[in-house]
């Protein structure tokens, strides 16, 4: 995602973690370009690991390749740590264009096998949504489309009530980011608010 996309990104998934506090939910945080990393290893969702998670979140920048499949991989892996009986679920934001390493086909049987759902959520203006779908539907999990990227905050919310199974009536409402000038003329989100028709 370019820098504007990011700025989405970033306040969605900082919606994320606000609307699972202290919900029993233990999450991490994995971003990918050519190689994946681990930013975050599962942990409970409280007032301490949502502000590291905050802050990781913060930090992503977009850039390099993009390895899906190198992803899946690992997030195959980090799953292998938790136990218990919760469900197993990745959020993946991406164009869908796997540029390196294993194609995300071959994590299919492998995902399946470790009971983990991949909710797929298009990002980019060239989004490869046949892939997106493909990982979505051979997993479990819904691809859940983004017109705008002003939805992205909304989707993160629907994707909290599918998680727990709540349901939701709410229509996609568009947002705008509140950002600061930082030195160099770029700005960065701060926070994100709704904007009301």
């Amino acid at each position: 995602c370019a820098d504007s996309r990011m700025a989405f990104a970033k306040a969605a998934a900082r919606a994320f973690v606000a609307l699972e506090l202290n919900r029993s939910l233990q999450v991490g945080l994995l971003s990918f370009s050519d190689l994946p990393r681990m930013e975050t290893s599962f942990t409970n969702l409280d007032v301490a690991h949502a502000a590291t998670l905050t802050n990781k979140i913060d930090l992503l920048s977009p850039g390099g390749m993009t390895g899906i499949g190198r992803a899946l991989v690992r997030s195959i892996e980090a799953f292998e740590s938790v136990t218990g009986t919760a469900a197993k679920v990745v959020f993946l934001l991406s164009d869908g264009e796997n540029t390196i390493g294993e194609e995300p086909s071959t994590t299919y049987t492998t995902l399946q096998a470790a009971g983990i759902r991949v909710f797929t959520i298009p990002c980019g203006e060239a989004v490869a949504t046949g892939v997106l779908h493909d990982i979505s539907r051979q997993t479990g999990g819904t691809r859940i489309q983004a017109d705008t990227f002003g939805e992205l905050p909304s989707i993160y919310g629907e994707l909290s009530a599918r998680l727990h199974n709540e349901g939701i009536v709410l229509d996609r409402q568009p947002y705008i980011i509140q950002a600061e000038e930082q030195g160099g003329g770029g700005s960065y989100p701060t926070s994100v608010e709704h904007i009301f028709p």
